[in-house]
């Protein structure tokens, strides 16, 4: 053929199975897939000069969509040769130069050619010594070349995360033209960029192929790439990942972003195909990530418990630190935490406990399985809203004495609720002054209920340490005698309930 009457001397020159490689890529049309004959021994297969044979035989070719070139001797100024084929190509859509020699020269040189090159979608370069230089070029190629789509590089001298970044790249254009600016502006730490959202993808037309066009739906892989992004970043503060098809993989990678980056404060989440497992990890990572306070996973196929210790999580993180502190003793199961107070805190950013506060310590105390002998919630902003998880904390807590609620904005509503709370509960302590309490009945039916708990304390059976342990001092005929003597119900019914569990201890 007219094209092959330069190279002819240069294929003369290798063996027969790369002349047949060479005339069937520039004369067969039915050819689309092109492989170059492994090398067996040092000097077989292709060479440099092979490549330059080869260049004119591709250069007017339209019907090659993979050429495959892996394992043999071919150097950078092998690529070199192949540059214009590859500028001029219409149809190769996957090329393989594994385990051949090139080195960072032959990537800069590679690079240049695909920058124009809006066809290839597979490029493999794994076993090759292209270094770290090699590997910039090909991170600066992918930044402006959105069509190639898998780039393989093991084992190319790189270092472990310039090799995750050029995966993650990769995977990046897979994605809309929108999203890749946005991980991209991402990775670079652009300042302006405070919000990521992905929630609804935009479909452009694209009248190509179907493997061409972008997916309309959040991925794992577009989650995993701009967790990669933002791993180091420090501007962007609120994700959005809602209304697509992410599952439990891009939950863990969210997991992982939220140990390294304190910078997010909101994760959304909602209507994926996330399960309660990589949840669980998103709860665990939150324990060491100070800054989300929002992660919403409405929507998801993940059980209510779990979605509340998530919930519960997040909301510890909006906290002043006094509460994080008490509820990470809590977590660990320090019984030595008798006394909470916040009453006086630093006022950080102006967050005073709240209603969400109440809840958080609830969920915790529980969650130990024991609670407080004292708790001073005084000087804060807690309304009727946050009184039934006081009340929780109350029934949570069996040797709690004293309660301090000064100067809060509880009103008469949340007084009943303490009211009520006050008959099973050994509190002798309650302190509701400066809140919006006007009720004078509802004051004197508090204090009475809590002179009434004190006498309950009063005629408790104390406990003497015997040799077989502890053991009630049994004194049955004085217990009966002050029974036939009190006035008081309540003071009889405790009287007579400590009398009963005497006799039978006995």
């Amino acid at each position: 053929p007219p094209e092959l009457k330069h190279p002819l001397p240069r294929l003369l020159k290798n063996d027969m199975s790369c002349r047949k490689l060479m005339f069937r890529a520039a004369t067969d049309p039915t050819a689309e897939v092109v492989k170059g004959r492994h090398a067996p021994a040092p000097k077989g297969g292709m060479d440099d000069d092979s490549c330059r044979a080869l260049n004119h035989a591709l250069i007017h070719n339209t019907w090659v969509t993979h050429l495959d070139l892996s394992r043999n001797r071919i150097s950078s100024a092998g690529v070199a040769a192949l540059v214009p084929a590859l500028k001029a190509s219409v149809s190769l859509q996957a090329l393989d130069l594994s385990e051949n020699g090139i080195t960072s020269e032959g990537a800069r040189v590679l690079c240049e050619a695909l920058r124009e090159n809006r066809v290839l979608r597979w490029l493999s370069l794994s076993d090759n010594p292209l270094s770290e230089s090699g590997g910039q070029c090909l991170v600066e190629l992918l930044k402006v070349n959105g069509r190639l789509k898998t780039m393989e590089v093991n084992n190319c001298q790189m270092s472990t995360p310039q090799a995750k970044l050029l995966t993650h790249l990769t995977r990046m254009n897979s994605q809309c033209h929108e999203v890749k600016d946005s991980m991209l502006r991402a990775l670079a730490d652009d300042p302006k960029l405070r919000f990521m959202d992905f929630s609804a993808l935009p479909q452009p037309f694209y009248a190509g192929a179907p493997e061409d066009r972008f997916p309309s739906e959040t991925t794992d892989e577009c989650v995993e790439a701009a967790a990669f992004c933002l791993t180091h970043n420090k501007h962007v503060t609120e994700l959005d990942f809602s209304n697509g098809c992410v599952t439990s993989q891009g939950m863990v990678a969210i997991a992982k972003l939220m140990r390294r980056n304190s910078t997010i404060r909101s994760v959304r989440m909602a209507n994926n195909k996330i399960e309660d497992a990589a949840v669980e990890e998103v709860v665990e990572a939150l324990r060491l990530n100070g800054s989300v306070t929002l992660a919403d996973l409405s929507g998801n196929p993940v059980s209510e418990a779990t979605a509340y210790r998530l919930r519960m999580a997040a909301t510890l993180n909006a906290q002043p630190s006094a509460v994080k502190a008490c509820a990470w003793r809590l977590q660990k199961g320090d019984r030595t935490l008798k006394t909470m107070r916040f009453d006086v805190l630093e006022r950080e950013g102006g967050r005073y406990c709240d209603d969400a506060t109440c809840e958080v310590l609830l969920h915790y105390i529980r969650e130990s399985g024991f609670g407080p002998h004292h708790l001073d919630l005084s000087n804060n902003m807690i309304t009727d809203a946050g009184v039934p998880h006081i009340v929780g904390i109350l029934e949570a807590s069996p040797e709690m004495e004293w309660l301090k609620l000064n100067n809060n904005q509880i009103s008469d509503q949340g007084g009943t609720l303490l009211l009520r709370a006050l008959l099973g509960s050994p509190l002798q302590q309650l302190e509701v002054a400066g809140n919006e309490i006007e009720d004078p009945v509802l004051l004197q039916q508090m204090e009475r209920r809590l002179q009434d708990n004190r006498k309950r304390v009063d005629v408790r059976p104390k406990a003497v340490v015997g040799r077989k342990g502890y053991s009630p001092v049994l004194n049955i005929e004085r217990d009966l005698d002050a029974m036939k003597l009190a006035d008081d119900d309540i003071l009889k019914d405790a009287l007579a309930e400590r009398t009963t569990i005497l006799v039978r201890t006995w």
